[in-house]
């Protein structure tokens, strides 16, 4: 059985920026690593982007960011988000889990 992460190989403007998101008790800023942004994402969560093999086999790179943590660091793959919780602390998150918990939160007045 194979598992991957699903992600379109287009993106929208939208999906290239980073946006508040929020579910109860807790907002945070979050952008989804896609190839078109690759190198701001990884910019903006102070990360490392790298390839490694994928499952072991050279011929096929899986690009990962690699993110320092506060007591370990973190893998980002393509198509999970990046969230923000504090000034300094990143955390990634599988696609899945994130939008089934957050909601964008509209811009402007509330």
């Amino acid at each position: 059985m194979k598992f991957f992460r699903p992600y379109k190989t287009t993106q929208t403007a939208d999906e290239l920026t980073v946006r508040r998101y929020g579910r109860i008790g807790l907002d945070v800023e979050a952008i989804r690593f896609m190839p078109l942004n690759q190198v701001e994402v990884a910019d903006w969560c102070n990360g490392k982007l790298t390839v490694i093999p994928k499952n072991g086999d050279d011929s096929r790179p899986d690009l990962i960011i690699i993110i320092k943590g506060l007591n370990t660091n973190w893998v980002a793959h393509l198509g999970d988000f990046i969230m923000k919780i504090d000034d300094s602390v990143f955390y990634p998150c599988n696609y899945e889990t994130f939008i089934s918990m957050y909601k964008v939160i509209p811009d402007g007045p509330q």
